[in-house]
């Protein structure tokens, strides 16, 4: 439920449950809606879980089922105290009636005028902000008082009009007023469904949009069904956290951060204040979305941080070019998320609306680079990044300077603000178009109405800045676009001055993003606090992500990556990519071979086949197993070989003398061992055999890059350390499902005949695209530095007939015979019949497991230069397809009934498969059915392999490598076999 919220709010179609939120382009407002819908879903997080433990797997670990009671719930009724943002509104001169934030919302198409003034009823019976009145006190400040609900009326609040102009929208502004509890003022268009809601700031900012949205819509859907309106009270309600936050200003935690605040405040301005800041000036622009989708994921995630932090980085980056000062520090008045929910025990934000803001000052020195690097993207804007970053990490929390300014009388914390202003306002609304594509909902469009139009439609009131950039990004038809709101003094700057202010901040982030595509990012001291660490020792601890390499965000539909992107340089140092070529290679007689994947199907042959070559030369087979020791992995891998007697007895005999288990991930750092472990690897291993790989089809690359892919690179750096170790890979027939069949052969180079790859949602495109960056890598190793590789692709690796109970149970050949014995029903033809009626003459390419270990042990051993891929795939136009296959378990003796009609199988088929047992259902096809309804039609026959293994051929007769010294057929006791073990395994 929590990855569907994280998906739904992100506007991505699938989230992976370790994916970190903010590395997919989540920020704190998005945050608030991810628990209000697993709220309204019944499960209750808060924000600040979400900026915890960022992945669907940690938010779940503390999520616990929503209390929907509303007994003992804060109603949010009486005395207000004014928090600090307040009270700057208040320190402010001039009228600040009309201050307020616009939003248009697209409404469902049925709903009627009627309908809205439920609507408006329920938002202000909920929400005790928009019932807030403000009255003068006694000292000259405000005192602030919410009445109870029912005590404004929605229908007092509502204009009914035929279109939207800008009469209409001033008039609505002039109905708010304060003083007289009038807070929202709304605007009905039927004939476009479209509700204008103006909401003065005092009692929303932006991240109270998304839950008025979302109470719009449980409104909605209630009222919709004929049910009483009622949107449950939750959390904490604004009153009580004003009364938290004036006990908190007084704490130590708080009064701590006292000098540091003084001495940001004490820092000169970069510019002289003019006398007066006058006559505002308001523009738009927005940043491309290619551009936009780099800042939402992959830079953020390359620099580890938010994305707030680069603009605001950019930002200054582009006033000190501007005002040609780069070594003055740069001065600006920030506004923040101000949920710190963290503060008091029990507080949850996520469910109330409210002016929530933090306004703090921060100073930065972005250092003397030349324009022409930062727009570039040079390697020289890694260093000012991480060097800004710094400087931020070192600013308290911005909560903690309005509590002592405005809170704590006891503290002295005083001088004007800076004279230029940021926010950033998070990822808000929809096209029109997308919001009437969704008729059933209430959705926030992206109208030419700005979020901050209070600036717009309070004249009076005087400029607190003279340039105040307030930046949102935007879904627009052609996907989220960064937006800049820039207001300024015309009375200091001219139209060509901020036009040319605003084409420096986004030639800033342009160049970011460039300097991210070409390698850049890395982590930085404060991202492994408390540890006293300096930049220069993080540097290797960092590890490159799928975002970091591509350039894309996870998740992104359809992006496409490059081969290009995958140099070696971004995932293995410098040092040992510079000595590698100069390196001895490792002994002609292999003696001590590093296995991975020793527990999987193809792993535990290979283990096999290995420990009897090393019996012969007395040497030894060491296998990395994922375990929490190396006496748990030890039995872990014993554990694999228990099915058969005489199999375990073939192993143990072996395993005594000739095999080292050690605990292990390829995929972690230093293969997840301690230092003297891994150089001891480095110093001994003569060769590397590598079938290790996390195989779901349904995963994206996203996903599998760090376990597969990632994986790779620190074996080839492994493989690269003490002397060239050669370096046998296990791929897939897969990754020539986006080749030209004419040029997927044995002898051409993956970068070449694939050097653009779609990345989608489509069945096995993952994990075909982690392996087929993993064979990119092994080309570029055996380029640059002389490393000896074996690439084997293999096809359908079938069971074999030598052992008992060793079946591959998780794969789909597996899946298919059990569905086939379980339900007893198979088509008349497993492929599309000839024009008479007849069954084709087919070719299923698959080959038996031995064999195939024997193949990828002996011709990998070969391998001590160059670069050798072989096609491990079955070439015989031997008529053996799937339909044979069934006769053969029909002569068996299973009762298989086949049905002609291949549309009718697929619905028996499913009926069946919802009849069996649980332990059955799951391991049948039935997970897998979806993709057989999107093939409702039985595909063409095949004949031989998918791909040409002349090579492959040529070198299994030359070695005399299996039971024939050629490829072999499958034959009717492998398939035979499939049913005894299933029955061994206890799945029949």
């Amino acid at each position: 439920m929590l990855a569907t919220i994280y998906a739904q709010v992100l506007g991505l179609d699938r989230v992976g449950i370790d994916d970190s939120f903010f590395d997919l382009g989540g920020d704190s407002i998005l945050a608030i809606q991810v628990a209000a819908r697993a709220h309204a879903a019944g499960v209750s997080c808060r924000p600040r879980d979400v900026f915890t433990f960022h992945s669907v797997a940690g938010v779940a670990q503390v999520a616990q089922y929503a209390n929907q009671d509303d007994a003992g719930a804060d109603d949010g009724v009486g005395e207000v105290a004014a928090t600090p943002i307040i009270r700057w509104l208040h320190s402010s001169d001039g009228p600040i009636e009309h201050f307020n934030q616009t939003f248009v919302i697209q409404a469902p198409r049925d709903v009627t005028d009627a309908d809205v003034v439920i609507m408006l009823q329920a938002l202000l019976d909920r929400h005790p902000m928009l019932r807030l009145r403000v009255d003068p006190d006694a000292a000259g400040g405000w005192s602030l008082s919410v009445p109870a609900p029912g005590s404004v009326h929605a229908r007092d609040c509502l204009q009914l009009h035929d279109e939207l102009t800008e009469e209409a929208l001033t008039a609505a502004w002039s109905r708010l007023e304060p003083t007289a509890g009038a807070m929202l003022s709304a605007i009905w268009i039927s004939s476009t469904a479209q509700l204008v809601l103006a909401i003065h700031h005092l009692a929303v900012d932006a991240g109270s949009w998304r839950i008025i949205q979302n109470d719009l819509n449980t409104a909605w859907n209630q009222h919709h069904r004929g049910q009483h309106v009622v949107l449950h009270t939750a959390g904490t309600s604004f009153r009580q956290w004003a009364s938290v936050l004036a006990e908190h200003a007084h704490s130590e935690a708080v009064t701590n951060q006292l000098p540091a605040w003084q001495q940001i405040s004490a820092t000169p301005p970069p510019l002289p204040a003019p006398h007066t800041a006058t006559s505002p000036r308001h523009r738009s622009v927005r940043l491309d979305t290619d551009t936009t989708r780099m800042l939402l994921g992959a830079v953020p995630a390359a620099f580890h941080t938010g994305l707030h932090e680069i603009l605001l980085i950019a930002y200054a980056l582009a006033w000190a070019e501007f005002l040609g000062h780069p070594d003055t520090p740069i001065t600006i008045d920030v506004e923040g998320d101000g949920r710190y929910e963290e503060i008091a025990p029990d507080i949850d934000l996520s469910h109330t609306i409210g002016w929530f803001t933090t306004k703090y000052p921060v100073a930065l020195t972005v250092g003397e680079l030349r324009w022409t690097q930062i727009a570039a993207g040079d390697a020289v804007v890694d260093l000012m990044i991480k060097d800004a970053k710094e400087q931020l990490r070192t600013i308290p929390d911005g909560l903690t300077y309005g509590l002592l300014r405005y809170l704590n009388p006891n503290t002295e914390l005083t001088g004007t603000d800076p004279l230029i202003a940021f926010s950033y306002l998070g990822r808000l609304g929809v096209s029109a178009e997308q919001a009437s594509a969704d008729g059933g909902l209430w959705q926030i469009t992206n109208s030419d109405l700005p979020l901050t139009a209070a600036a717009r439609n309070e004249p009076r009131q005087p400029l607190t800045h003279i340039v105040e950039l307030n930046a949102v990004t935007v879904n627009s038809d052609s996907g989220p676009q960064l937006q800049a709101n820039w207001t300024w003094a015309s009375s200091v700057f001219d139209d060509r001055q901020i036009t040319r202010l605003g084409e420096l901040w986004f030639e800033a982030l342009t160049g970011i993003c460039t300097h991210i595509r070409n390698g850049g990012g890395n982590l930085t001291p404060s991202d492994l606090a408390p540890s006293p660490v300096t930049q220069q020792q993080t540097e290797h601890l960092e590890r490159p992500s799928f975002a970091s390499v591509h350039g894309v965000s996870h998740g992104e539909d359809s992006p496409e990556v490059h081969a290009r992107e995958l140099t070696l340089d971004k995932f293995i140092d410098a040092a040992t990519l510079a000595a590698a070529p100069q390196l001895p290679r490792s002994s002609a007689e292999v003696k001590t071979v590093l296995l991975t994947g020793a527990t999987g199907f193809v792993g535990r042959y290979l283990a096999l086949e290995w420990l009897k070559r090393m019996d012969l030369v007395d040497g030894t087979v060491i296998c990395l197993v994922r375990a929490e020791s190396d006496q748990l992995a030890r039995r872990r891998l014993d554990s694999t070989f228990d099915s058969d007697p005489k199999l375990s007895q073939h192993y143990r005999e072996f395993a005594a003398d000739h095999l080292e288990v050690i605990a292990g991930d390829k995929s972690e750092p230093d293969l997840g061992l301690d230092r003297q472990t891994w150089q001891r690897l480095a110093d001994t291993v003569d060769l590397i055999v590598d079938p290790a790989a996390r195989v779901h089809h349904l995963l994206p690359y996203s996903q599998l890059f760090g376990p597969n892919t990632l994986g790779t690179a620190e074996l080839i750096r492994l493989a690269l350390t003490t002397n060239l170790k050669p370096y046998t890979y296990v791929s897939t027939a897969s990754v020539g499902d986006q080749i030209d069949a004419s040029v997927f052969t044995e002898d051409t180079d993956i970068r070449a005949i694939s050097a653009t790859r779609k990345i989608n949602q489509n069945y096995g495109n993952g994990y075909a695209s982690s392996k087929w960056a993993g064979e990119v890598l092994l080309r570029e190793a055996n380029d640059l530095c002389g490393l000896p590789i074996a690439v084997f692709r293999c096809g359908m690796i079938l069971t074999d007939t030598s052992y008992a109970g060793q079946l591959n149970v998780p794969d789909n050949f597996t899946r298919l015979m059990l569905t086939l014995i379980t339900t007893g029903v198979a088509p008349g033809s497993f492929y599309q019949l000839d024009e008479n009626g007849n069954r084709q003459r087919a070719h299923y390419d698959a080959l038996p497991v031995e064999f195939v270990a024997e193949a990828i042990s002996t011709l990998g051993a070969q391998v001590a230069d160059g670069f050798q891929t072989y096609h491990v795939m079955n070439p015989h136009d031997d008529g053996i397809g799937l339909d044979e296959y069934v006769d053969w378990l029909i002569d068996s003796g299973q009762p298989i009934r086949r049905i002609d009609d291949y549309g009718d199988w697929q619905q028996q088929l499913e009926t069946s498969l919802l009849s069996l047992p649980e332990p059955q259902r799951q391991r049948s096809l039935l997970p897998l059915l979806l993709l057989l309804h999107d093939h409702p039609e039985p595909p063409e026959p095949t004949r031989g392999s998918t791909a040409p293994t002349d090579r492959f051929r040529a070198a299994v007769q030359a070695a005399k490598i299996g039971r024939t010294n050629d490829i072999p057929q499958i034959t009717a006791p492998i398939i035979v076999k499939y049913a005894t073990d299933l029955k061994l395994l206890g799945l029949l």
